[in-house]
């Protein structure tokens, strides 16, 4: 099986010497390509979407982006509308699409943290309405005591997720490929709530976390 990981530099793995796509590939033993590129945004992401994407016939592909635009001031229905053009884009060519939430930044300015609670809510909004798979990775690294800003466990820089963080997300997205809907119905909206519950992300612990063995094969 093929699956694709595309993203900017948290996806490429800065920060780390073993990105998460590599985890994933050696938890598998599948085939994963990493289309991290440093420094990108949504909109460059979304224009290589059909060549980085579509045409190398994924299974799956994991759509994790949105900090370089809102290091830009992007507006939050920007970057939705074209996560959500990207998610669009795989179910049209039969892939299936894992849509994470962006990761926050303890660097956001006060109008930059507004920037991403809005485009998370429209993340949330768009992938129960379509019954996308949702990628809480933003609450699963966050501190716990601010969500706008990554638990130093798992950072070094505030902005990249370290060894340790890409462990965490490795593991997380490899238990949501394996028990898509157990996972997937912990993390829909409590009733008229229109807030994600969160309990589910309490049960992991670094400790039984795998690197897996090296049989994956990453591109």
């Amino acid at each position: 099986m093929v699956s694709v990981c595309i993203g900017d530099s948290i996806t490429a793995g800065a920060a780390a010497t073993v990105p998460f796509p590599i985890i994933l590939a050696n938890l598998t033993g599948d085939t994963v390509r990493n289309k991290g590129i440093n420094g990108n945004t949504t909109t460059k992401m979304l224009a290589r979407f059909d060549d980085d994407v579509v045409a190398q016939t994924p299974s799956r592909v994991v759509i994790l982006w949105g900090h370089n635009d809102i290091v830009g001031s992007t507006p939050a229905a920007t970057i939705v509308s074209n996560l959500t053009a990207m998610c669009d884009a795989a179910v049209t060519a039969g892939i299936e699409p894992f849509l994470s939430t962006i990761l926050p930044c303890v660097n956001f300015t006060d109008a930059q943290d507004l920037i991403l609670d809005e485009a998370n809510a429209g993340i949330l909004s768009y992938c129960t309405a379509n019954d996308i798979q949702l990628l809480d990775l933003g609450c699963l690294l966050a501190d716990p005591g601010d969500d706008h800003a990554l638990d130093t466990e798992y950072t070094a820089d505030g902005t990249h997720p370290n060894d340790t963080g890409h462990l965490l997300i490795g593991n997380y997205i490899y238990e949501c490929w394996s028990y898509v809907p157990n996972v997937w119905n912990s993390l829909r909206p409590a009733p008229d709530t229109g807030s994600i519950d969160r309990s589910s992300v309490d049960r992991w612990d670094n400790s039984e976390c795998k690197i897996g063995v090296n049989i994956g094969v990453t591109e």
